[in-house]
């Protein structure tokens, strides 16, 4: 069965306004329209016909009185926050040590949140930066992977090596958002060691720590909650990767 195009889903959000369910409204004249039940971010619950919600209607009234706050809302206080960034949370490289409500130069309040870097520098962050990922560390991720980004560009002779190659793999997957498997490495907080962000260091440690990569092998991290460093890496087979993979966690 083919679903009407002009109909509305329950959770469709038209600038302010959530659609709840469509309704027939009533008219004085000639036969019902079709409406939607919409509840305003205000707090507002308003019907609306369907012809104007898809191309006018944007809130219940509210932003046009530039009152953003239904009286139910009003006497419940301030309105109910959707999310917490709560002590202990953690943000790729940034713990949450506690957040507070903050006056801006232009007199809004924002929420932000006092954190603990991974490498021991204090920072603050909006709530919403850490939450949509802008904000994942007191600066020091961005700065490796500057330097990461000028070691690829890096003249140094070692195209040919089979480690290079491995190298380039290692970093993309560690510093680069368009790598395919960044989500499962860098966007987790892994890293490289400063030395290795060297393409000539991490050849030459390589080839004395682990030696050439036997045939069905490949670079492995022993913790694989760790960093890409010396001591936490091994050449391994397929099957001993799958077994050493992350398990699912809770969010």
């Amino acid at each position: 069965m083919t679903r009407d195009r002009s109909s509305v889903e329950p959770g469709q959000r038209f600038g302010r306004l959530v659609a709840q369910e469509e309704v027939l409204q009533e008219a004085e004249e000639g036969p019902a329209r079709r409406a939607v039940r919409c509840l305003c971010d205000c707090g507002t619950e308003v019907t609306i016909l369907l012809q104007n919600l898809k191309h006018h209607s944007r809130s219940c009234g509210c932003t046009k009185r530039k009152d953003t706050m239904s009286e139910a809302f009003r006497n419940r206080g301030r309105r109910p926050r959707l999310f917490v960034a709560e002590p202990g949370m953690r943000f790729v490289r940034l713990t949450v040590l506690q957040e507070e409500r903050k006056r801006m130069p232009n007199g809004a309040y924002v929420w932000v949140a006092h954190c603990q870097c991974d490498c021991g520098q204090e920072t603050t962050a909006t709530v919403n930066n850490l939450k949509n990922g802008q904000v994942q560390s007191c600066g020091c991720l961005h700065r490796e992977r500057v330097a990461a980004t000028n070691a690829l560009r890096a003249t140094h002779g070692l195209s040919d090596h089979p480690h290079y190659h491995r190298w380039r793999n290692m970093m993309g997957r560690c510093y680069d958002r368009r790598d395919p498997h960044y989500a499962n490495w860098g966007a987790r907080g892994i890293s490289v060691c400063s030395e290795w962000h060297d393409p000539q260091t991490f050849v030459r440690d390589l080839d004395k720590l682990l030696g050439p990569c036997p045939e069905g092998h490949s670079l492995d991290r022993i913790d694989n909650d760790g960093n890409y460093e010396p001591g936490n890496v091994r050449w391994a087979t397929p099957l001993t990767q799958r077994h050493n993979q992350r398990r699912a966690q809770n969010p």
